[in-house]
């Protein structure tokens, strides 16, 4: 099967004729760019940050207002400024801003005559050139095993029956028959739903909250807020706001089950309120 190639980033982007927004180029997602990376497209990664997928990377002052606002779904257009994204080798969403030339004023040419002119002078900066720095890895965040060792104690096997070995017996007055311990892996109950609610509680909103120290109450109030914007969004018409809410109302209804369990033990049987952190850092 032929892999794609595209040689560089398309100049004209993909606009929807009827109502201005921005959609998919299908020849340049899923080609490979010169960078290395990926190509995608602007809605795709819009579905992706309301999933939470990209929050970490476009919830940062460096994200222009424009852009947010798109991302968040306020607005389905997005300027040509921004060219088609693309995914890189390690994950990341990169793509580029066309900047806007500065209008320069009308300067009349009688009046630049009688101006009075400075020979330029220029200074060179001291010190050493910055060195680059290095890129630094994301710790792995080691999620607790699923399993549990359970110790089983049983009377040793002895010759004789049937079968040539028997299960060892007390005869009166004797010491005892001896005693075998196993250990086995046994599956941890509700470790899944644990699991589920953790990963609630420590992964951003889809509209980029972090929870942070939330107690159940509070998480209950914000779910009553998002289903609110989530009615006003469907009297609007957005229906990308509206699957927005509707996933961040699901994620914090969940999420208040694991705020009890750290209010009440400081977290549940397996995932335990210390590894937010932890697990947020490896994202």
């Amino acid at each position: 099967m032929a892999v794609k190639m595209r040689t560089g980033r398309q100049s004209t982007k993909i606009v929807d004729p009827k109502t201005g927004a921005r959609a998919a180029d299908p020849e340049f997602v899923g080609a490979r760019t010169t960078h290395g990376g990926t190509g995608t497209s602007w809605p795709e990664v819009r579905k992706e940050y309301q999933s939470g997928k990209r929050s970490a990377q476009f919830n940062t002052r460096s994200t222009p207002p424009e852009l947010k606002s798109y991302l968040t779904g306020k607005t389905n257009k997005l300027s040509e400024d921004f060219d088609e994204p693309e995914v890189s080798t390690s994950g990341d969403i990169r793509y580029t801003r066309t900047a806007k030339e500065a209008k320069l004023p009308v300067v009349d040419s009688k009046m630049m005559q009688k101006m009075p002119t400075k020979r330029a002078t220029i200074t060179a900066p001291k010190g050493k050139l910055r060195q680059s720095m290095p890129t630094v890895e994301k710790p792995v965040f080691e999620a607790p095993a699923a399993t549990r060792q359970k110790t089983k104690t049983s009377a040793a096997m002895t010759g004789g029956g049937k079968s040539g070995l028997t299960r060892a017996t007390n005869p009166k007055g004797s010491l005892g028959a001896a005693r075998v311990t196993t250990t086995v892996n046994k599956a941890g109950r509700g470790y899944n739903k644990e699991a589920k609610q953790f990963a609630a509680y420590a992964n951003p909103t889809a509209s980029g909250t972090y929870l942070n120290t939330a107690s159940k109450p509070e998480i209950m109030r914000m779910r009553a807020e998002s289903k609110g914007i989530q009615k006003q969004y469907r009297k609007e018409g957005n229906k990308e706001g509206v699957q927005m809410m509707r996933s961040e109302a699901k994620q914090l209804k969940t999420a208040g089950k694991f705020a009890d369990k750290l209010y009440e033990k400081g977290g549940g049987k397996y995932f335990k309120g210390s590894m937010v952190d932890q697990y947020r850092k490896s994202r």
